[in-house]
């Protein structure tokens, strides 16, 4: 398991993410069409107190979140 629930980063309450200006999102998605999707929906919601990134895969993502960088995946 690479998480548990005692992993304090991952429980985080939603309101205490948001508030950080920006929050970081991982988006782990292979179709660039729904990626695109998403990433207009999210963009149109938070605007300039988002960054969004892409993984198009799993070992992707992982290493990605690995860096410690993101408050969402």
């Amino acid at each position: 398991m690479l998480i548990g629930r005692s992993d304090p980063f991952i429980f985080q309450e939603p309101e205490d993410v948001c508030a950080k200006s920006p929050f970081r999102v991982l988006v782990v998605e292979d179709d660039l069409v729904h990626y695109t999707y998403c990433e207009f929906i999210l963009l149109s919601l938070y605007g300039d107190a988002l960054i969004l990134d892409r993984a198009v895969d799993c070992p992707g993502a992982i290493a990605m979140l690995s860096s410690g960088d993101y408050d969402i995946c």
